[in-house]
C-alpha cells in the first residue's frame, strides 16, 4: 500500500512538473497564433486550446471558435508534426454578400490596429471589371470571381494574409498565418507531391 502510495505521488510529481515546463515554454517564447508558437507539436498545440478539436487529422487540427463576434474554425496545419500554418475560416453566412465586406473591413481594421499598415492592400479585379464602378455590387462581384480583397502584412517570424474571395459562388473569409523560418519546410512538402 505504500509503495502504491509512493508511485502514485511521483506520477502526480512528473504531471506537475511536465505543466510547470510547458507553461513556462509557452511563456519563453514569442506566441504566433492563439497561443502558439511556430514548430510545436501537435501535442503541444492540443494542450494550448482549452477544447477538444472539431475535426484532426494526421496534418491538422480544427477548433470551432469566435473572433472579434464572428463564428470562426480556428485551423492548424502541420509537416512532419510541426506547426507552420494556421488561420481562422470565417463561418458567418449572409443573404446580403456585402455583409461579408464588412466583416472584412473588421478584421482588417483589428490587424491594422495589432500590426500597422499592411504591406500589400489590394482589390483585384479578373474576369471582367462588369462591377467594378458599381460599389453596392462589390458582395456578387466576390462571390462570383471577379473580385478579390487582400491584405497582407510581413512581421517578424510570420505573414498574414486576410482575404475575402469567391469559389463556386460560395464566398470565403479567411486570415492565414504562417512561419516564415518553416518556409522550406513547407516547400520541400510540396515538392514531394510531385
Amino acid at each position: 500500500m505504500h509503495i502504491g502510495i509512493l508511485k502514485s505521488l511521483a506520477r502526480c510529481a512528473v504531471v506537475v512538473a511536465t505543466c510547470i515546463l510547458s507553461t513556462a515554454f509557452a511563456s519563453a517564447q514569442e506566441l504566433d497564433f492563439r497561443g502558439t508558437s511556430w514548430g510545436m507539436t501537435t501535442a503541444q498545440v492540443l494542450d494550448s486550446e482549452n477544447d477538444a478539436p472539431i475535426d484532426s487529422t494526421t496534418e491538422t487540427l480544427t477548433y470551432l471558435v469566435e473572433v472579434a463576434d464572428l463564428d470562426a474554425y480556428a485551423l492548424y496545419y502541420f509537416i512532419d508534426d510541426t506547426l507552420v500554418t494556421a488561420g481562422y475560416l470565417f463561418a458567418e453566412g449572409y443573404s446580403n454578400d456585402n455583409m461579408f465586406i464588412k466583416d472584412f473591413e473588421k478584421v482588417k481594421n483589428i490587424l491594422l490596429r495589432k500590426y500597422g499598415e499592411p504591406s500589400e492592400d489590394l482589390l483585384h479585379w479578373s474576369g471582367g471589371d462588369l462591377y467594378k464602378n458599381y460599389e453596392e455590387r462589390y458582395g456578387f462581384a466576390i462571390k462570383a470571381g471577379y473580385l478579390t480583397m487582400r491584405a497582407i502584412w510581413q512581421i517578424e517570424r510570420t505573414t498574414i494574409a486576410l482575404v475575402l474571395y469567391g469559389d463556386d459562388y460560395e464566398i470565403l473569409h479567411v486570415v492565414m498565418y504562417e512561419s516564415i523560418a518553416h518556409t522550406d519546410l513547407k516547400e520541400r512538402k510540396e515538392e514531394s507531391a510531385f
